[in-house]
């Protein structure tokens, strides 16, 4: 598996990774503690977990580069490099880990047809004999949606909010915190015995920059900007 053996580049991941055939067993020991509540008109859970992780398996940046590019001196691939040229050298290690972090939701029917729903979540891990973050863990986030639905036609609005990431890992970028507003509708139309079903979503509508701290294409450009997606769905 890769995490033994790698020793190439990993495109998917846009990196170099370098397995580790030292590696053993993971082993977790936890706590999770959930609440939840329900009424007629609202929903609430949360959880929060408490893990020991022995032999935690992670992905570790390296303060090195790999670069096939020709240099202009040598005529030779570039290779391994510390001039941040290239794809960013990882290396799978592991440690003994502490991971602990919360979920929460809640749904509310504001009005008839229409819920407002409020999503949050939030991870930390570090290594417990480095004191050090593991690395790629993601940020808090916060998801709102209001939405108005019946069985014939549905819209509504989202807004995700992203803290930024500054506890990072030792060569790890921290990434900028971001909101990203989103609409969609659709409606469903019935013809004899068929069904058609439309949906129209507009992501990303204020253009907003950002990049997201699990994105493999991160240190090198922004995710996708304001975009609109159309779908259609014949049902017979």
């Amino acid at each position: 598996i890769e995490e033994l053996s790698s020793y190439s580049v990993h495109e998917a991941l846009a990196s170099f990774d370098i397995g580790n055939r030292s590696l053993n067993k993971e082993n977790t020991t936890g706590l999770d503690i959930g609440l939840k509540s329900h009424g007629n008109n609202y929903l609430v859970e949360v959880t929060g977990y408490y893990n020991k992780v022995n032999n935690l398996i992670y992905r570790k940046p390296l303060a090195l580069f790999y670069s096939d590019n020709i240099n202009s001196n040598t005529g030779m691939p570039v290779g391994f490099n510390t001039d941040e040229d290239g794809l960013q050298v990882y290396q799978y290690n592991q440690a003994d880990a502490i991971v602990y972090g919360f979920e929460s939701k809640l749904n509310l029917e504001v009005y008839q047809n229409v819920t407002a729903t409020f999503i949050s979540d939030y991870v930390r891990a570090k290594n417990q004999t480095t004191d050090e973050n593991i690395s790629q863990i993601p940020p808090f986030r916060f998801l709102m949606e209001l939405r108005h639905a019946t069985p014939k036609h549905w819209y509504g609005f989202t807004w995700n909010l992203v803290a930024a990431q500054n506890d990072v890992a030792p060569n790890e970028d921290p990434t900028a915190g971001y909101g990203l507003l989103g609409l969609y509708g659709g409606l469903k139309l019935i013809t004899g015995e068929f069904a058609h079903i439309i949906n129209l979503k507009f992501s990303n509508v204020l253009d907003q920059k950002y990049k997201d701290h699990l994105s493999a294409i991160k240190d090198f450009t922004f995710m996708p900007g304001r975009n609109i997606q159309l779908n259609y769905k014949f049902i017979f």
